[in-house]
């Protein structure tokens, strides 16, 4: 084999494979998979306010975890904007109105609550455990958490 004929192959193999990487892209990007991850996302951030939550009423003492969790909150709070590309409406049940897509601007600056409350939550919990100040940072999250819900989010029956 001459070495055109064996650089046009190493060619066109390198396209196909891009192309085949690019046509995997698009498959994992399906609406339903991004739903489906959306959807674990969100229960992450809801793992990490329930384990919150149990310590700021006393039910647990494990104070120690409580800059982790906040932690965990204000980095996933980063994802909730892209998580919402349009048309991922369809293709697996979901809770998200079309609201999202209707008055972006509106969605965005509700996410941003969420991570500037996030963050600020993060600095109280690693500021040394005035719980006063904690269980108010962490009603903040919540009251950032519903303030999107409230508009954004098909309610549970």
């Amino acid at each position: 084999m001459n070495g055109r004929l064996k650089g046009w192959i190493v060619g066109v193999s390198a396209i196909a494979a891009v192309a085949a990487g690019i046509g995997m892209a698009s498959a994992a990007d399906e609406s339903e998979n991004v739903i489906k991850y959306r959807q674990n996302v969100m229960r992450s951030i809801g793992g990490h306010m329930g384990a919150i939550s149990g310590v700021v009423k006393g039910e647990v003492t494990f104070t120690g975890h409580v800059a982790t969790h906040a932690e965990a909150l204000a980095a996933t709070s980063q994802l909730i904007v892209d998580m919402f590309p349009e048309g991922s409406t369809t293709g697996a049940e979901t809770r998200a109105k079309a609201e999202i897509w209707q008055d972006w601007d509106t969605f965005t600056q509700k996410a941003t609550d969420l991570q500037n409350a996030a963050a600020n939550l993060v600095q109280v919990a690693n500021g040394g455990g005035d719980a006063a100040a904690l269980e108010a940072a962490f009603g903040d999250v919540g009251s950032a958490c519903g303030g999107c819900h409230r508009p954004f989010r098909v309610r549970n029956n």
